[in-house]
């Protein structure tokens, strides 16, 4: 069984491959996506706007034990981060946004391989536009998800 930092791995490697010209970043780093600096996801395909995936470990929850090993379900938040661009009813940041996040789904929802044979399809329960919460007061489209990988084996 895969480690929940290979997991974490893997998974932002699926949203990587569906999507066009988003930055992934399978971590945290120092934080950056609580202190609001967006920097590091200004996509160089995408006219270096903000346009980016952050995957994180957020739980690891033990679901059963057993003598000498434990399964645990380790749970991974999904943040996706989309600069705001103003447009018309059929050409607009939110519209791509929407679209981006739909491919994900699809992406991890389908039957998959190793290590993510495991994982729940992710769910996104905060989906909004944050004006001025980012570096240089850039509005931004943020979508908070969850990413559930069931029955992690840990040996005692």
């Amino acid at each position: 069984m895969a480690s929940p930092y290979e997991i974490q791995v893997a998974i932002a490697d699926a949203i990587r491959a569906a999507t066009t010209g988003a930055v992934v970043i399978p971590r945290n780093i120092l934080g950056e996506l609580i202190n609001g600096n967006y920097a590091m996801l200004q996509s160089p395909t995408d006219g270096n706007r903000i346009h980016g995936w952050f995957v994180s470990q957020s739980a690891d929850v033990m679901s059963r034990a057993f003598q000498g090993y434990a399964e645990y379900d380790a749970q991974f938040l999904v943040w996706q981060i989309y600069e705001y661009q103003t447009g018309n009813d059929s050409d607009n940041s939110e519209k791509r946004f929407a679209a981006e996040r739909e491919l994900v789904k699809v992406a991890l929802s389908a039957s998959l391989a190793a290590p993510l044979d495991s994982i729940d399809p992710p769910t996104f329960g905060d989906i909004g536009l944050f004006p001025k919460v980012a570096e240089n007061r850039r509005p931004l489209h943020m979508a908070r998800g969850s990413i559930t990988a069931r029955g992690i084996n840990t040996e005692c």
